[in-house]
């Protein structure tokens, strides 16, 4: 049955044709509205990031990139396969501006997301959500050159940027000396950074304004000293600045040359090094003060297994001598002030090797397993000592423990006291034998030897305890390294009359130390000059 209708009801259409008209016109108005708005906002957008990028570059270099995608519910761009172009070679552009000094920069893709839509229409200030820079690769110059005077590069259109999240993914950074180099001399792989809230606003500004909180890891970094002689090899870093630890697991000081290239490329002798470390760890880090206000506080610092072997042949000119001040007076001096509480190095190695002139064997001192625990490192108050003690195995064989006290004045004060425990004498012949001419018999034993002596740059005094049984020596041929005639008679009148086969715990002679310092020697050599000299008369020579 077909509906009646009456003029008492109207369809519903009739009743409300107008409102009907009016609102299908407003849809349509909106919609167009929204599809214009939605248009034009990506390409607001769009341009707003290529901006924001461009800014910094001269016009000797332009962007370009691979695809870029912009959406707007929400906001978001990714850029894919984004790189500098230079128009004209880098080694012949102008360097103007700060972001010159960035040699080449390319990335897999760029994620922006969270753009407020008033940013969009604001030209001074840019609020974006988070940015994902997926694999980077940085080139940069170290030193660009010394007549540039950088200047801003114009008005800068974007007076601040700040990004809530801030992250880097597996980034690369080579690092080259001149604009012509082809080889880098320091590069950094892997690198991993999150920073949250990043601001820039000022270059001037201080760490924590930029970053309030960031984490970086990186998978290693390379090196070169400018010389070309040793190259710093660092494995897996980590640092986050709110628990504010850095940790390295391992590193290396590489020499480049043989401890004989070495002089001869410098001209001179010269110590040779040749560094390794396991893991180090420092607790406490404040990055913006020890990068800001020169500041290098820290809590405690561990160092496992670190080695130092140092070589030096004395066959090469010796360089000309200039006064040496003492290390504690050099830390004193230091311009940043320094405070930890407490480093520990375990399982460590120190061992010097020595060339005499005229000889191809080398003489050679060890001390192994090293156990060293130092407090109180400062350089700032007068009247507290760095304090240490050190235990170790001095070449392999026998037990070793040494105290430290250092102040911090300008005189160099330090007082240092040890004893070495029963060893076979007849060990330190590697180190007699290509060094002094000298071999100690067999059946000459230590008891043990003691000393304490106070020094600073001007003298040491103090006293050695050396007790012994059996002591007898050997004079040796300088060129062949063995007994002769000659030298036989040189042993048996030094036995005779020089040499005390033992002396006695009971009527002991102790070797008294007064030594004025050379001032043109290391600390290490007045350390050991100072030794001798108490030992000379320990043993009654």
């Amino acid at each position: 049955m077909q509906p009646q209708y009456t003029e008492q009801s109207p369809p519903f259409w009739q009743r409300h044709r107008k409102g009907i008209i009016i609102t299908s016109v407003l849809f349509l108005v909106f919609a167009a509205g929204g599809f214009f708005l939605y248009n034009s906002a990506e390409k607001m957008l769009e341009d707003r990031f290529l901006q924001a990028i461009d800014e910094p570059l001269g016009p000797d270099r332009e962007w370009v990139y691979d695809d870029i995608d912009v959406g707007i519910f929400p906001p978001r761009l990714t850029i894919y396969g984004l790189k500098i172009r230079n128009l004209v070679p880098f080694e012949d552009q102008r360097l103007e501006r700060e972001a010159d000094a960035v040699r080449d920069f390319r990335a897999e893709q760029i994620e922006v997301k969270s753009v407020g839509f008033g940013d969009l229409i604001r030209s001074a200030e840019l609020h974006i959500g988070s940015v994902m820079v997926h694999s980077p690769e940085i080139a940069v110059l170290f030193r660009p050159t010394t007549d540039i005077d950088f200047q801003n590069g114009g008005d800068q259109v974007l007076e601040k940027i700040t990004v809530s999240e801030l992250e880097i993914i597996n980034g690369n950074l080579d690092v080259f000396a001149y604009r012509a180099d082809q080889e880098s001399v320091a590069d950094i792989k892997g690198m991993n950074l999150f920073i949250d809230d990043f601001t820039y606003q000022d270059s001037n500004r201080l760490l924590r304004d930029w970053a309030p909180y960031f984490s970086v890891q990186l998978e290693s970094l390379s090196a070169k000293f400018p010389d070309e002689t040793y190259q710093v090899k660092i494995g897996q870093t980590s640092y986050d600045s709110n628990d504010q630890k850095l940790r390295i697991n391992n590193g290396k000081l590489m020499p480049l040359l043989s401890p004989q290239e070495l002089p001869e490329k410098i001209g001179e002798e010269v110590d040779h090094f040749d560094i390794e470390s396991g893991a180090i760890e420092i607790h406490g880090v404040d990055a913006d003060s020890w990068i800001e206000s020169r500041l290098l506080h820290a809590d405690y610092a561990t160092l496992d297994s670190l080695q130092l072997r140092i070589s030096r042949d004395k066959n090469y000119p010796d360089k000309e001598r200039t006064k040496r001040p003492l290390p504690a007076v050099m830390l004193k001096n230091f311009p940043y002030s320094v405070a930890l509480d407490s480093i520990r190095w375990t399982n460590g190695l120190i061992s010097y090797r020595q060339w005499k002139e005229g000889q191809d064997q080398y003489g050679e001192v060890t001390f192994n397993e090293i156990d060293l625990a130092m407090k109180n490192i400062q350089n700032r108050d007068e009247s507290e000592p760095v304090t240490a003690v050190a235990k170790t195995k001095l070449m392999d064989k026998s037990d070793f423990e040494v105290d430290f006290s250092f102040m911090m004045d300008d005189s160099g004060k330090h007082d240092i006291s040890g004893r070495l425990s029963s060893m076979d004498l007849t060990a330190f012949n590697s180190v007699f034998s290509p060094l002094a001419f000298m071999k100690i018999q067999d059946d000459a034993v230590l008891d043990y030897l003691e000393f304490d002596f106070r020094a600073n740059d001007e003298k040491a005094t103090g006293n050695v305890t050396m007790i012994y049984d059996g002591l007898s020596v050997r004079k040796l041929n300088e060129d062949t390294l063995e007994e002769s005639t000659s030298t036989r008679l040189v042993s048996f009148v030094a036995n005779l009359t020089s040499v005390r086969s033992d002396n006695d715990e009971d009527d002991p002679r102790i070797g008294e130390i007064d030594l004025e310092r050379d001032k043109e020697r290391s600390m290490f050599t007045y350390w050991w000059h100072t030794l001798r000299e108490g030992l000379k008369e320990s043993v009654g020579m």
